[in-house]
């Protein structure tokens, strides 16, 4: 799974999730010294160190199942959310690829829930995404949202990178 790419791409950051635009082959495993925000990327295909991201992969069968019994039949949406996500999955499918970007960005950011916070949850569970439509989450199960919805729109997975940061100033 790894999602690093060597090329200098044409990037959008989406609250969280970055896409880079091209279409680069993975990097061997070793240094990149010209990464993200000109960062050091390590890359490795061993993910133990994100348990909470292996669990939301595990979970996107069950979100593509439920979404097409959505997309059969409306009475079988888990939520109103979820009937509002496959709505627009629907209306952005034959759009321009920068307009599917600009408008799963603005569409999720504007996501009205009672739940949501802009932090964190003090557990640091990532929601998956099927409890995201049903109750909402923090910032980092937005940025899964939208990877979902942009992974569900044709943007292959090695092009986009869920960026997760460690602010040491802000201790955050």
């Amino acid at each position: 799974m790894r999602r690093f790419i060597h090329m200098r791409p044409t990037a959008l950051l989406l609250g969280g999730l970055l896409l880079s635009l091209t279409s680069g082959t993975s990097a061997v495993a070793g240094v990149n010294r010209d990464g993200l925000f000109d960062m050091l990327e390590i890359s490795s295909d061993n993910l133990d160190a994100l348990p909470q991201w292996q669990r939301v992969v595990k979970s996107f069968p069950a979100l593509k199942s439920a979404a097409g019994r959505c997309d059969i039949r409306i009475e079988d949406c888990k939520s109103q959310q979820m009937t509002l996500w496959r709505a627009k999955i629907s209306e952005l499918k034959h759009s321009d690829k920068r307009i599917q970007m600009q408008e799963i960005n603005r569409f999720l950011n504007d996501w009205k829930s009672t739940d949501h916070t802009t932090d964190d949850r003090v557990n640091g569970r990532w929601e998956t995404p099927l409890e995201f439509l049903t109750k909402g989450g923090s910032s980092v199960d937005f940025a899964v949202m939208k990877y979902i919805s942009l992974k569900e729109l044709g943007f292959s997975p090695l092009a986009m990178r869920i960026v997760i940061t460690d602010d040491v100033l802000r201790n955050r």
